[in-house]
């Protein structure tokens, strides 16, 4: 019967005390990692917990950080799956709420859904020369190029722009708070801070007409409130005239993108496991 994982680590003397030495580390032979027949795949449903898939595939459950070391799990928590109840409350602990997470920016990245396609002259006559990176040329079956449509690169950047705003707070107000939200008016701009001082405050991920004659920035969750004495441009990722080829995913998108991921698990054939369990130990002990 295998064991629980740290019975298999030594026991060293420390501080007059006897202790797991859990500086010890061990990981699969990349060979085994590679082997397709080692391994079946797992789809996780209801976010059932590692001990019972354990107890269903190896009959003990203990056996749970087998789950761990084949998929490389080191959270246990947050590296599996979450269930909708435990999403939602990471979700509020993270970022103060649902809400928050769906409103504030994770990244940007390449849209890729336009499955529009043009002909080679439109793309040479047509298609400005700025824009031609976000389209891949289409071949046929004499490796001539038929067409073009749009990338489908997995490329991403953390902003759109950064400006920067100096400021002069209004009396008995607060300062503004790093990673809130900020409402740029007129013109109902939204950003999130990413500096701020009694002076300047800098806003990331910017919607909204940042372009106008901005006069005041409101703080949501410090409810800050200051008047605009200047406004500057400090970097631009994503130029206006390029925005509809890039996508905003929110922190809820980036996180939910991440707990269905854990969904799919792989499990390691049990003979293969109990040797492996076997070898461990000898390792860990040596």
């Amino acid at each position: 019967m295998p064991e629980p994982f740290f019975s298999k680590f030594p026991v060293i003397t420390y501080a007059n005390t006897r202790c797991i030495d859990i500086t010890k580390r061990v990981i699969i032979d990349s060979g085994l990692r590679r082997n397709p027949i080692v391994y079946d795949q797992h789809e996780l449903k209801h976010a059932t917990r590692a001990d019972v898939i354990a107890e269903n595939y190896y009959e003990d459950p203990s056996m749970e950080w087998m789950l761990f070391l084949v998929n490389g799990i080191i959270d246990p928590y947050y590296g599996w799956n979450l269930s909708s109840f435990d999403f939602d409350e990471h979700l509020i602990k993270k970022y103060g709420s649902i809400e928050l997470s769906t409103q504030k920016t994770a990244y940007y990245k390449i849209n890729t859904e336009d499955e529009t396609e043009f002909s080679v002259d439109y793309y040479d006559s047509y298609i400005p020369e700025n824009l031609k990176k976000y389209y891949s040329p289409n071949f046929n079956a004499d490796l001539n190029i038929s067409s073009y449509s749009r990338r489908k690169d997995n490329i991403i950047v953390n902003t759109n722009k950064v400006y920067q705003f100096e400021i002069s707070l209004a009396n008995s107000t607060s300062g503004f708070t790093i990673g809130e939200l900020v409402t740029a008016s007129p013109g109902a701009a939204n950003g999130e801070v990413v500096f701020a001082n009694s002076t300047f405050v800098k806003v990331k991920n910017v919607t909204g007409n940042f372009n106008a004659n901005i006069t005041q920035v409101k703080g949501r969750n410090s409810t800050a409130n200051a008047s605009v004495i200047s406004k500057t441009l400090l970097s631009t990722n994503i130029p206006d005239n390029e925005a509809v080829y890039w996508t905003s995913v929110s922190y809820y998108d980036y996180e939910n993108d991440i707990n269905e991921k854990h969904k799919s698990i792989k499990l390691m054939n049990p003979a293969y496991a109990s040797e492996t369990a076997f070898n461990m130990r000898k390792i860990l002990k040596s």
